[in-house]
């Protein structure tokens, strides 16, 4: 039976601020569509292209392709141009904003909580809780008609405008669409454009706080997430819907101003670990899958969790991303035991981690450094130096702090430090003690731009250099999306999903708006104050997600052998006040540099122009 699916099947763009063009290049780019291949790659010209102009950021958008599912094989990308048989297709996106509509963001606690028993009652649980139930949709939440555009429109511009009454002056759209000469569409999110409404903050000391990192009521965003569905119009006169299971999500975050340095744990990551562990059987039956190594993992899995036994672990395709991954993260976030204890990961030594005379103890004393998935244990020595999804408060006075201490000693709470996921974590097992394909050539290419670009690797390329954690909240998604029940089939979100149902508060639904609706509001406020931090427990500086929002850079001339760190943003980063810090970073978020990676520097911070500061 013949079936069609659009691919992405989570798309992620991110917000910009230049004005755009019909052409890439004109105030935006299309994010990663091969597997290993960083955002903002020119193959053509085998450099990063620039990510800003003086008028601002350039946007990452997303290109979605339609695929042929058949009985004769793996899906195949189908002709959209009118040469094959189609004759021209209706895209249709529709996006929205819930954030403000949304519960406030209080971590995974809330999921045991408000997000799940009688206290969702409670307004001090809710963002603008004064707004009425009635009245929440109307006036919290943003969103756009649902736009259409023909695959033979090139050249042309859909604007994806905001009907949100009182935010439209300031913004006016959620993004935009067009088509590419191939008849694809490419989705484009928000512009980063933030606005207080003072009326609909009547809990709020003054005009324009923002003290919280993640909830300030009367403040909107234009981040936001939606389906993409399309109807193929045929050469016989017959046509074919692809939406809901067969659909795809565009989803819009916020800008990776480290797109040289991958996450250690990416969002793909995350999402496979889950269909590993909770659905492993779909990876086998879905044809997406057909002749890649999943099904294979899934199944050993299955068998044998801790050692994985019957699959083929490559250091290649298997270890060497998580370990360059790791590699790249001095570079970005600096302490005083950083680079030496990463020192090991270095490009140079992967011979002895992954060649034919891989060292036993060089393999085994990495992987003694990591922190096992699961662990409770407060303990910054172990890899990766970053905070995890829970983030115990410790409050001055003392008999507040008392009960803090008190309350949090007992229950088994989520994880206070980051981990890679269970699935990484027994892959590496297995490469620690040997049993692995050594299979690392000095002379392979870093990047493989020149791939065949599949289905399946769109999927994985979407999602490769988004944050699988931790979710407090995170940078494109928070721990809601990790749900098994959200997907009608693997990374395909079930629309209509009703995941809980409240009286105060509607219900928790797959919608357009659903995905980013935990994420903080606004977007700036948590990129401002989610800089390093000194730890709990100690005086160690511990991270958030330095792989998009960078805490320092290792500034050096070429050729030295010492660096030093110093602040990314020292205009934000350097004040005090929560206040202050977050509406700096709503003024000046575009004027922060990125670091990128260029051919006999190594990882530079490049400015505008292509002026650039070595940070290797």
């Amino acid at each position: 039976m013949t079936s069609y699916r659009i691919h992405p099947a989570i798309g992620i763009g991110r917000l910009g601020n230049t004005p755009r063009g019909a052409s890439e290049g004109e105030g935006w780019y299309i994010g990663p569509e091969r597997p290993g291949v960083p955002p903002g790659w020119d193959a053509e010209a085998h450099r990063y292209r620039d990510f800003r102009s003086k008028d601002g950021v350039f946007a990452q958008g997303v290109r979605f392709r339609i695929f042929k599912y058949s009985e004769k094989g793996g899906p195949v990308e189908l002709p959209l141009d009118g040469s094959g048989e189609v004759s021209w297709i209706e895209w249709k996106v529709e996006l929205a904003n819930r954030k403000a509509a949304f519960f406030k963001f209080w971590g995974p606690l809330g999921q045991g909580t408000f997000y799940g028993s009688p206290l969702h009652w409670f307004p001090f649980v809710r963002r603008n809780p004064h707004v009425r139930l009635a009245e929440r949709e109307e006036k919290l939440v943003l969103s756009s008609s649902a736009s259409t555009l023909r695959s033979t429109e090139r050249g042309a511009v859909e604007e994806l405008a905001n009907r949100h009454a009182a935010t439209r002056s300031t913004i006016q759209t959620l993004g935009d669409m067009r088509v590419d000469a191939a008849g694809r569409l490419i989705v484009c999110g928000g512009h980063g454009h933030s606005v207080f409404l003072s009326d609909l903050n009547a809990g709020v000391a003054r005009e324009k706080s923002l003290t919280s990192y993640a909830n300030n009521d009367g403040w909107f965003d234009d981040i936001s997430d939606g389906p993409v569905s399309a109807v193929l119009h045929f050469a016989d006169g017959s046509t074919a819907n692809i939406d809901g299971a067969d659909g795809a999500w565009f989803v819009c975050a916020p800008p990776d101003f480290a797109p040289a340095v991958p996450p250690v744990r990416s969002l793909w990551d995350t999402l496979m670990d889950v269909f590993i562990r909770s659905r492993g059987k779909e990876l086998s039956e879905d044809p997406m899958f057909l002749g890649t190594h999943w099904p294979d993992l899934a199944m050993a899995w299955e068998s044998d969790p801790r050692w994985l036994k019957g699959y083929r672990v490559s250091f290649v395709r298997d270890i060497q991303p998580i370990l360059e991954a790791a590699s790249r993260i001095p570079a970005v976030f600096s302490t005083a035991s950083r680079p030496v204890a990463h020192q090991r990961l270095a490009p140079e030594y992967l011979g002895r981690l992954g060649g034919k005379r891989s060292e036993d103890d060089a393999r085994r004393g990495i992987f003694a450094k990591l922190r096992a998935p699961g662990t409770r244990a407060y303990d910054p020595s172990e890899m990766p130096l970053s905070h995890g999804d829970y983030l115990p408060l410790e409050p001055a006075t003392g008999l507040i702090k008392y009960l803090v201490r008190l309350a949090t000693r007992w229950p088994v709470l989520p994880r206070t430090l980051h981990t890679i996921s269970e699935v990484q974590y027994a892959l590496l097992r297995r490469w620690a003690e040997g049993d692995f394909e050594a299979d690392w050539d000095e002379s392979q290419s870093a990047i493989d731009e020149r791939s065949p670009i599949t289905a399946v690797g769109l999927d994985q390329a979407a999602l490769q250099h988004g944050v699988g954690g931790a979710f407090f909240p995170g940078i494109e998604a928070s721990w809601l999306l990790v749900d098994p029940r959200l997907y009608a089939r693997p990374f395909r979100l079930k629309r209509g999903c009703v995941l809980r149902s409240f009286g105060a508060t509607g219900p928790i639904i797959v919608r357009p708006g659903f995905i980013t609706a935990q994420m903080a509001l606004p977007w700036q406020a948590d990129f401002a104050s989610c800089k390093k931090t000194t730890g709990v427990t100690n005086l160690t500086a511990v991270a958030w997600w330095p792989s998009q929002r960078p805490d320092d850079v290792l500034v050096a001339a070429p050729g030295a052998m010492t660096s030093s760190p110093r602040m990314w943003a020292p205009g934000i980063d350097s004040i005090q006040d929560d206040n202050d810090r977050h509406l700096k970073m709503v003024e000046t978020w575009s004027e922060q540099r990125f670091v990128i990676e260029e051919e006999g520097l190594g990882l530079i911070l490049r400015d505008d122009g292509g002026d650039a500061d070595d940070v290797s």
